[in-house]
Parts: structure tokens; sequence; C-alpha cells
């Protein structure tokens, strides 16, 4: 009899968790004020995976190719806060420069330079190790203004400004949203 009334048990504790997950689903996909999709800034592509935290952008400038990753930490918990990769790429050379977007303004946080766009690009443990052997170039906060300003300039004309610095709060708020939605969805489907 004991593994009778366990099964029972066990059943009603799974009606509850999927009575508990559709309500919330119903709720997340009726309720208003979602973030919607943002529209792309012109000249780029967006390239997101279901089902990750990240996504990638990518252009072409003139001779140049720039890409721009996007990772969600999940320790940072703040929500008016976001990093960014932007991969500046030439002659097989890259410059890279770090950003965040805090409170809405898109700061430049370090630049580094790659004489090697495959040591740049290489996303292994590798090529992890090799790159933090290279001098990354110093604190933002330590070069001249008129330097700095040069640099922010220098990506503006890429068009990584503001406005860009706002479409990627905008969209990681809606791929959140979007994935939240997707994981309600999922955990619903395995427990009904």
């Amino acid at each position: 009899m004991f593994p009778v009334l366990r099964a029972q048990k066990r059943f009603a504790h799974d009606a509850n968790l999927s009575d508990a997950v559709r309500r919330e689903l119903e709720e997340e996909q009726s309720r208003g004020g979602k973030p919607e999709q943002p529209a792309i800034p012109a000249g780029w592509t967006v390239t997101r995976k279901p089902g990750n935290r990240t996504f990638q952008m990518t252009k072409q400038y003139e001779d140049e190719e720039i890409r721009v990753d996007y990772n969600s930490d999940e320790k940072v918990t703040d929500t008016n806060f976001h990093e960014i990769s932007v991969l500046i790429i030439r002659n097989g050379k890259v410059i890279q420069a770090d950003l965040t977007v805090e409170e809405g303004e898109l700061v430049l946080d370090n630049i580094c330079f790659y004489p090697d766009s495959k040591l740049a690009l290489d996303e292994s443990a590798e090529g992890d190790a090799k790159r933090s052997d290279l001098y990354p170039g110093p604190h933002v906060a330590e070069l001249d203004d008129n330097l700095v300003d040069a640099f922010v300039k220098y990506f503006e004309k890429r068009g990584i400004n503001q406005e860009f610095g706002d479409f990627i709060t905008l969209y990681s708020f809606w791929a959140e949203q979007q994935e939240y939605e997707s994981w309600l969805s999922q955990i619903n489907e395995f427990v009904s």
C-alpha cells in the first residue's frame, strides 16, 4: 500500500505545480506593459538563439567588420547594468572595446588591441589564456581626455553611440521576457 499512497501524493504535488506554472504563464502572456521588441538600428543584424542569455550584433562599416557581443551576467542583479564587447576587425587586426550601459548611459571601460584577429576571435580556453597574457591597455580613466574623446567619436562614427546603448537595454529586457515565457511554457509541458 505504501507505494500507492506515495504515488498519489506525488501526482497531487505535480498538479499543484502544473496549475501554478500555467497561471503564471497565462498572466505573463496577457499582461500589459511587457517589453516590445525594439527596432534594430539601421545597418545592424541581431543574432539570438532562443534559450541563451547572449546575443550578437554585426555590421559592416567601410572595410571593417563590427561585432558586438552581449552576455547577461546572472551574477549582476542590477537590471540597469549591461556589459557589451565591441570588436572592430580590419586587415586581420582587432580593436576591442569593453563598454557598459549604466543607468541608460553608454560608458567606455577598456580598449584592447589584438594584432591577430584569429586570437581575438578564438573562444576556446586556450584562446582565453593567450589573450590574458597580452597587455590589455590602460584603464580608460587613466587616458588623456582628448584621447578618450577621440575614441568615443571613432566608435560613434561606427554606430556605437547612446541610441545603440538604449537599444541594447531594450533588447535585453525584451529577450529576457521571451526567455521567461519560454521557460514557463517548457516547465508547464513537462509537469502537465
